[in-house]
């Protein structure tokens, strides 16, 4: 996670090149519907959260590689929420 310090800080200092050049890729991966081999690779990890014995309660959480899980967030986060929002299906406390 240290190179993408690194990069926020260039994008602090007006240098935003290499941060640009990681959009691009994902960008165009999206577009032509090719993603990138690292995005085919995921690790599911279940957690012991050390209440109960039984397996059925373990919560799983799915990894992916950073700029994935970047990518992903943006699609569904955002159209997620501007269709919740269009169809007023979001409580008031959100």
């Amino acid at each position: 996670m240290g190179h993408y310090k690194t990069i926020l800080e260039d994008i602090r200092g007006g240098n935003s090149a290499i941060a640009q050049a990681i959009i691009d890729v994902a960008y165009i991966s999206l577009i032509t519907a090719s993603p990138l081999p690292r995005w085919k690779q995921g690790f599911q990890v279940m957690m012991d959260k050390g209440k109960e014995q039984f397996v059925n309660n373990l919560p799983i959480i799915q990894l992916v590689e950073a700029h994935l899980n970047m990518m992903l967030h943006i699609i569904w986060g955002h159209c997620l929420i501007h269709h919740a929002q269009q169809h007023f299906a979001l409580d008031g406390s959100q």
